[in-house]
C-alpha cells in the first residue's frame, strides 16, 4: 500500500471510501452541510496522516473510526451564553458545527457579553 502522503492515493480513497463517510455522517447528523464538513475533515486528516496502511480493510477501518471520532466531537458541543435583556436573563444555546468555529466562538462570546441589549 501507498503512503497516505500520496496524492493518487487521496483521490483513490476519496472516490472510493468518499460516498461512505458522507453517508455515515449524514445518518449521524441528518443534516447534508454538517455531513459534508465532516467529510471534509475525515479526508483532511487522511492527508495529514504519516501512516503507511497494509491493506483496503485497515484504511476503510480508520476512516469509519476517523469519521465516528468526529461527529462525537461536534455532536455535543453546545454553549450557553447569558444575555440581559430588561434585567431578565435569557440564555442562547449555539451549537458549533465546525471545527474552525470553535476557535471564533470565544471571540464571539466576549463580543455578545459586552453588548447591551435594550
Amino acid at each position: 500500500m501507498k503512503s497516505s502522503q500520496d496524492n493518487e492515493f487521496i483521490i483513490a480513497q476519496f472516490s472510493r471510501y468518499g460516498r461512505m463517510v458522507l453517508r455515515i455522517a449524514y445518518q449521524n447528523t441528518s443534516n447534508m452541510s454538517e455531513a459534508e464538513d465532516i467529510t471534509q475533515e475525515v479526508f483532511l486528516k487522511l492527508i495529514r496522516e504519516d501512516k503507511i496502511f497494509t491493506d483496503d480493510e485497515h484504511i476503510k477501518a480508520w476512516l469509519i473510526r476517523v469519521t465516528i471520532k468526529i461527529i462525537l466531537n461536534l455532536r455535543d458541543f453546545v454553549v450557553m451564553l447569558p444575555l440581559r435583556k430588561k434585567n431578565n436573563d435569557r440564555i442562547i444555546r449555539l451549537r458549533i458545527i465546525s471545527i474552525a468555529k470553535k476557535a471564533v466562538l470565544f471571540v464571539f462570546r466576549d463580543s455578545l457579553l459586552r453588548i447591551q441589549f435594550f
